[in-house]
């Protein structure tokens, strides 16, 4: 091999060094960036959890000050005052500008529809939530595109060129309900569970 070659091989393992010093430092980023993605979805997914259904302090959750230990909110619907539902609407109404909605997506009639009402009153409290803890690009993804999903293809489908009530589900069926609380056992009492919650021994 003549020294000519020799100098262009040893260029080229030099470029191909260097090549690998980029690779490494680009994959160094890259899973820097995984572990922050990570780590921004567990905090995120805390805070939905915590705030369960509709839980949290902002935006108010109707009627759930001074709710007992333990004790079930009421669903957003049956307990917001005017303001909450002023309130409500308002966001709707910014959300459908800020992203440019369409009727299909988000239907005007959706105060009349119980369960859409309870969807984005949840995605406000979780929308609430993401901004104090700067997640709102997780918070598009995890939570406004399923909603908008669910209000077209289920809660005000519908709804297409006017509003149609919601056919209520039938009540439950008494007798089926009975057999099924024969085989099911009690909820213990305060005197048959430790402190803990778990049943005394």
């Amino acid at each position: 091999m003549s020294e000519h070659d020799l100098d262009a091989l040893r260029e080229r393992m030099e470029a191909l060094d260097v090549d690998v010093d980029e690779l490494a430092s680009s994959l160094a980023d890259l899973l820097k960036g995984h572990s922050q993605l990570e780590e921004a979805i567990d905090r995120l997914a805390g805070v939905l959890e915590g705030q369960g259904a509709h839980g949290g302090t902002t935006p108010r959750s109707a009627g759930a000050a001074g709710a007992e230990p333990g004790a079930v909110p009421p669903w957003w619907v049956r307990s917001a005052t005017r303001e909450d539902w002023a309130e409500l609407a308002e966001w709707v109404d910014d959300l459908a500008s800020t992203f440019e909605l369409d009727r299909r997506e988000l239907r005007p009639c959706w105060p009349a529809h119980p369960a859409a009402v309870e969807d984005l009153a949840a995605a406000r409290t979780a929308w609430a939530a993401a901004h104090e803890n700067d997640e709102i690009s997780m918070w598009i993804e995890r939570v406004l595109r399923p909603t908008l999903d669910r209000l077209e293809s289920t809660w005000t489908r519908f709804c297409n060129n006017e509003h149609k009530a919601p056919q209520p589900a039938p009540a439950t069926d008494t007798q089926l309900l009975t057999t099924a609380l024969q085989s099911a056992p009690e909820r213990p009492t305060e005197d048959e569970t430790d402190h803990d919650g778990h049943e005394a021994e």
